[in-house]
């Protein structure tokens, strides 16, 4: 059996110490429920996938731990198994962000009852971050992790209610770039400048120039520079 990676250990390490309740939604083989039961006094937890052979490979690695009695295993499309209250904590990790963005917006009534969220997008970020703040949610806070040579990002939220307001640039980057480890934080902002100057590089190749795309590129690099400086110092 595979162990738990570096980015879902540090989710567990997120979740809230008075937590007695967890959802892994996505759970694939049961790696993150072994790792609560083992390692954290969480009451009860549902696993839930969408598939049938990651839930069966789950229910294998929970037999060969002797765990299985410990965690209840749900097929179906992301929250819409799971009851509005019935857990304190949500994960959904290893999927795209517009995916995590659709999945809350089709059962918004059960994360809006959940007390704490956590993300880690494997793509688009952003449109996770944008979701949460346009539908009431506060992202409460943001870490970096590095495995296998790649930067990925993990994201908390709790919803209050209450839209917020954020720019572009803290969209793209993260509302706590500034304060993320500069080891985690340069190598994260350099995968990002080159994204942003190939699409800067592609918009001025075009026949056609769309001067607001190309000012929202220079924008951006503008803004990545100035992190990067202030990790730099």
């Amino acid at each position: 059996m595979a162990s738990l990676s570096d980015r879902l250990k540090v989710m567990a390490e997120m979740i809230d110490q008075s937590a007695q309740s967890v959802a892994d939604i996505g759970t694939d083989h049961g790696l993150l429920p072994i790792y609560l039961i083992e390692n954290r006094n969480i009451q009860k937890i549902i696993a839930t996938d969408l598939h049938h052979g990651p839930l069966e490979k789950a229910r294998e690695n929970l037999a060969q731990k002797r765990l299985q009695h410990y965690v209840e295993l749900r097929r179906g499309d992301g929250l819409q198994v799971i009851r509005p209250g019935e857990v304190e904590v949500m994960v959904m990790a290893g999927m795209g962000g517009v995916l995590i963005s659709q999945l809350l917006q089709q059962a918004p009534r059960v994360a809006e009852k959940t007390t704490q969220l956590l993300f880690q997008p494997m793509t688009a970020a952003y449109s996770v971050r944008k979701f949460l703040l346009t539908h009431g949610y506060q992202i409460s806070r943001e870490k970096l992790v590095e495995e296998r040579h790649q930067v990925y990002e993990i994201i908390e939220a709790r919803f209050i209610n209450q839209p917020q307001l954020a720019s572009e640039t803290a969209l793209e980057l993260g509302l706590y770039i500034a304060s993320q480890p500069s080891k985690l934080a340069l190598p994260f902002l350099e995968e990002k400048k080159v994204y942003w100057q190939r699409k800067r590089a592609g918009l001025l190749k075009a026949k056609k120039r769309n001067e607001a795309q190309l000012q929202e590129t220079a924008n951006m690099l503008e803004a990545i520079e100035e992190v990067c400086l202030w990790h730099q110092q």
